[in-house]
């Protein structure tokens, strides 16, 4: 379901799995530029913010919802490059309490939205500079690892795009290129003009859709620059199917308003 241009919502039910997922797509394509600030802005989306400054509060209010497990990944796929936001959690079923854990995990991915751990115009410097040390430990080790180093090598020669054969971190000196400022700056590129999915899967319904779409509302107007028109709660549960979305796991790909070449699903 398009909630507005450039913003998708799916729900993809199963009763195999304990637990709901939820997962949080951001697309843009690919571009050796700003590969290097997006996945420094992952690192630091799963890390701290505001609400919790540090990784070990931001950790414990995880745990203290059952077991909340969030992280972030990146991929690239052709000319696509991709940062995700993953939580998983434990379904309702469960719990004494019903419909709690949606709306606190809602409230989680708000505040990593919008309230991260910046100090004026820049992310923390302190915590930057450890997860963007990590980054290059972890491009250095694929260097260092012949199945990924032969991997690498293979797709530089197989590319005439140098962009496409690069590794989904981007490269060790571009890394090294990349602030505190220039991070943020990508960080709200990213939430601007990227193509955003919303995934909810192994929800069962009945679903508390209503709180979810409120929350989802909340989160778009958090962002003026896109001039996001909310659509009203009650045209997402007129009927249980209109918040179906039967797109599988495995067709995934996004369609990038004003990209030319997207690729076909």
């Amino acid at each position: 379901m398009e909630l507005v241009k450039g913003v998708n919502l799916h729900f993809l039910q199963s009763k195999k799995f304990k637990t709901n997922k939820i997962k949080v797509r951001f697309s843009s394509p690919l571009d050796e530029n700003t590969v290097a600030a997006r996945v420094l802005a992952a690192c630091m989306m799963e890390t701290a913010n505001q609400k919790y400054p540090t990784s070990q509060l931001f950790r414990e209010k995880l745990a203290s919802l059952y077991g909340v497990e969030l992280s972030t990944s990146v991929s690239k796929r052709g000319r696509v490059h991709y940062v995700n936001l993953n939580i998983s959690f434990v379904r309702d079923d469960f719990l004494s309490k019903k419909n709690v854990l949606t709306d606190e995990v809602l409230d989680i991915i708000e505040t990593i939205f919008f309230s991260p751990l910046v100090v004026e115009d820049h992310f923390d410097s302190d915590t930057f500079d450890v997860e963007k040390k990590n980054t290059i430990s972890d491009l250095e080790s694929e260097i260092e690892e012949p199945y990924y180093y032969a991997h690498g090598q293979l797709n530089q020669l197989f590319f005439e795009d140098e962009t496409i054969g690069m590794s989904r971190l981007g490269k060790v000196d571009l890394v090294r290129q990349e602030t505190a400022q220039s991070s943020l700056e990508q960080f709200h590129q990213m939430l601007q003009l990227d193509n955003i999915d919303f995934f909810f899967t192994h929800y069962i319904l009945p679903f508390p859709v209503n709180t979810t779409c409120t929350v989802l509302a909340r989160i778009l107007k958090s962002l003026p620059i896109l001039q996001f028109l909310i659509y009203s709660v009650s045209s997402f549960t007129t009927s249980s199917k209109s918040v179906m979305s039967l797109l599988p796991d495995t067709c995934h790909i996004p369609v990038i308003p004003g990209f030319e070449d997207n690729l076909a699903l």
